[in-house]
């Protein structure tokens, strides 16, 4: 067996090993677990070693959630369990506090035990939208909507990390740093994963606007279409499809001077009488 097929083999494990840990991480609390295991180590050692903290602190967010999902039974009771008691935690933090400070302290710290269950639930609410579209696009077929799914779960993924790597200072710090980090994370895997859906289609929409109005504007296109004061047509018009729509224009009423009526009525259309040609 080559070196290149144990990456392989060896990736293939860890990504499988990821992919296994995601929900009860992002939709449950193993990111609780993966902050505190990452706290105590970074106390210890600060950054020497970050790489095996986080190793250390990935491997409690899979025995953590390995005891949940033995608990309540499933993964899905585990979570429905943890979105139950999002007041309740909020709850108890405010109450650990014996002063204002305190209290606010102790909110904090409950609002980081479901920071990622609330963060995620809101950039669901957010996505879903740019999800359905993507799935309903008849030119694009099914697979634009399950890639769209998979960049929205990468950029949970990337906030929840970058979170729990912010959560390790102390105090105050934990909360900010922690919101900090959940946006640097998200931030930074967006731009890796690209543009929603939505986005790229709004893009093009407005590139189509933006060389539309140029073409409008250029003298050499108004020639071409027949367009301009010279031929009696108006500028092209937009129509509801984009498709450009020439409007034929009337000449202005102090233009109805005797040679336009004699060539094309042969009378005044107003009076209905016979008009002769002058001069």
């Amino acid at each position: 067996m080559g070196i290149s097929s144990i990456t392989a083999q060896t990736l293939w494990s860890g990504f499988k090993r990821v992919l296994r840990a995601y929900p009860g991480t992002v939709l449950g609390t193993g990111s609780e677990a993966m902050t505190n295991s990452l706290k105590a180590s970074w106390k210890v050692n600060k950054h020497h070693n970050f790489g095996r903290q986080l190793k250390d602190a990935f491997i409690a967010a899979e025995n953590h959630n390995a005891a949940n999902i033995a608990k309540h039974g499933s993964f899905w009771k585990s979570f429905k369990h943890d979105f139950r008691t999002i007041p309740t935690v909020l709850k108890d933090g405010w109450k650990s506090g014996t002063t204002t400070w305190g209290k606010f302290k102790g909110l904090g710290s409950g609002f980081m035990k479901r920071m990622p269950l609330i963060g995620t639930l809101m950039l669901v609410a957010f996505e879903l939208p740019n999800i359905i579209k993507a799935f309903m696009a008849k030119d694009e077929g099914i697979g634009t909507g399950v890639f769209e799914t998979g960049k929205a779960a990468a950029r949970v993924g990337a906030g929840t990390l970058g979170m729990v790597i912010g959560s390790i200072f102390p105090g105050i710090g934990s909360l900010i740093g922690g919101m900090v980090g959940w946006m640097l994370g998200e931030g930074l895997m967006s731009k890796i994963v690209g543009k929603t859906y939505s986005e790229k289609l709004a893009a093009k929409e407005e590139e189509a606007k933006a060389g539309m109005q140029q073409n409008i504007n250029n003298p050499d296109f108004l020639a071409m279409t027949g367009a301009g004061s010279n031929t009696g047509v108006s500028p092209p018009m937009m129509g509801n499809m984009g498709s450009m729509m020439p409007m034929p224009q009337m000449p202005p009423l102090n233009s109805w001077n005797d040679d336009f009526m004699l060539q094309n009525y042969g009378m005044n259309p107003f009076s209905g009488q016979s008009i002769k040609k002058t001069g």
